[in-house]
């Protein structure tokens, strides 16, 4: 069993999840993550929500394909490319 939890924006200015699974607890090995996403600069946000809008695919493989973005991550708001494409 697995828990992932994410807290809420109004806590931490960033987003930031927390993940354990209950197996690895009581192990000798047992270890817990902590994930911070990469935070966008503001010009590559707009850049980023423009493409989205205009459902720009070609512009997503570009950039991912040159590293400049990644799926996970985020914009100053804690939004991110898998949350809201369709």
């Amino acid at each position: 069993m697995t828990l992932i939890y994410s807290f809420p924006k109004w806590l931490v200015n960033r987003v930031l999840s927390f993940s354990a699974a209950w197996g690895s607890m009581t192990n000798a090995g047992a270890s817990l993550h902590l994930k911070v996403p990469r935070m966008v600069d503001p010009e590559m946000s707009k850049r980023l929500w423009v493409a989205v809008g205009r459902k720009d695919v070609d512009w997503f493989r570009e950039k991912i394909s040159a590293k400049e973005l990644l799926p996970a991550d985020i914009d100053e708001d804690g939004d991110n490319i898998v949350d809201v494409s369709d």
